[in-house]
């Protein structure tokens, strides 16, 4: 009896991160029973893998052993129980390509018992099999990628952390739009993104791309304090080809503009280069309450600088339009915030109201 497979690869760009292609073809190496059929099977998966130039930058935990069941693909980082997509003492079994390797652990925040797997585990054994609750996510030092596609950063695909400093759970997405229960890492959880060339992110406070919202082209280290651990929603997009977008800026309250929705606005004293006169700025303030708000400047370049504030205390600012050393003091009731060379004078007024 002979066997003729005819595999039909797809264009490169055609791959996204969960990578279905070859379904068929692993359910058939899986359930077939005769020998002669898995050297075939596997010989025509390996054509087929071989063919496409993949080089996955992703494990894939499965609920049920053989690699079935609800599946969820996890990035370089770390993953608590809530974090690991499938559910806690949920994973039977681990897809590993080449040049990673998982750490398990039997209880959350990498604790208990644990074991490192640097190939695919079909079935987790007795001990870890429905046991794990924690999992780390890292690169083989030493594997060499560089003659392997890849579609980790830097290549089409951003990169959500749920702490500031690009740790904890992470989860990549490629350009779309996404919902709260479609951001891998978990509504309103977000602290950091990786940004890289040619991609900008819009977040949103509420779901389906909805209420206030921050756009950026760059690396994300810490989310503003108005929306740590508040996105719910997020536009992925490619920049290529356009220009002129910055980094930060809200789209009630767009860069360069005090058009928009504000409490209060007004004038404060600015000076924004050491030696120049002070002079007054336009500004519009978004008042959250208990001293909250985010203050939005108008700089005599016409450029918008925007200052957080948090329970009555300049806590930080947007760095699009560059920065420097942020350092801050309180006269009587004028804070005082100071960007590297540039100087703002901020009445409690404005972030109190009255």
């Amino acid at each position: 009896m002979g066997y003729v497979f005819f595999i039909n690869i797809p264009a490169r760009h055609d791959f996204i991160p969960k990578i279905d292609y070859f379904k068929d073809l692993l359910i058939a190496l899986t359930n077939t029973n005769t020998m002669r059929e898995k050297i075939l099977l596997s010989f025509a998966l390996l054509i087929a893998m071989a063919s496409s130039g993949i080089a996955q930058d992703h494990v894939t935990v499965y609920r049920d052993c053989q690699y079935r069941g609800n599946s969820h693909n996890l990035y370089e980082g770390k993953y608590l129980d809530r974090d690991l997509g499938v559910g806690n003492d949920a994973i039977s079994a681990i897809r590993i390509p080449k040049g990673w390797k998982v750490i398990v652990y039997t209880n959350n925040n990498f604790q208990g018992a644990s074991r490192t797997f640097e190939e695919s585990v079909s079935c987790m054994p007795a001990d870890l099999n429905d046991k794990i609750s924690s999992m780390r996510v890292e690169r083989v030092r030493g594997y060499n990628q560089s003659s392997r596609t890849s579609y980790g950063s830097g290549s089409g695909m951003i990169t959500l952390y749920v702490d500031c400093n690009f740790r904890g759970g992470s989860h990549q997405l490629r350009p779309g739009t996404y919902n709260a229960d479609q951001l891998g890492i978990g509504n309103d959880r977000l602290s950091a993104i990786r940004i890289p060339n040619g991609m900008k992110v819009t977040v949103y406070m509420d779901n389906n791309m909805r209420g206030a919202s921050l756009t950026f082209d760059k690396d994300v280290e810490c989310m503003p304090a108005m929306y740590n651990d508040k996105v719910s929603s997020i536009r992925v997009e490619s920049t290529h080809g356009k220009s002129g977008y910055n980094q930060a800026h809200s789209t009630k309250h767009s860069q360069g503009s005090l058009s928009g929705s504000y409490n209060a606005r007004g004038k404060v004293p600015c000076k924004i280069n050491r030696g120049m006169p002070t002079s007054n700025c336009d500004f519009g303030v978004v008042r959250r309450g208990n001293g909250d708000a985010d203050v939005h400047i108008k700089m005599p370049n016409g450029k918008l600088r925007i200052i957080y504030f948090q329970n009555g205390r300049a806590v930080g600012y947007d760095r699009s339009q560059g920065g420097g050393n942020f350092r801050t003091s309180k006269e009587s009731d004028l804070y005082i915030v100071n960007i590297g060379d540039e100087r703002y004078e901020i009445p409690e007024a404005v972030i109190y109201g009255g």
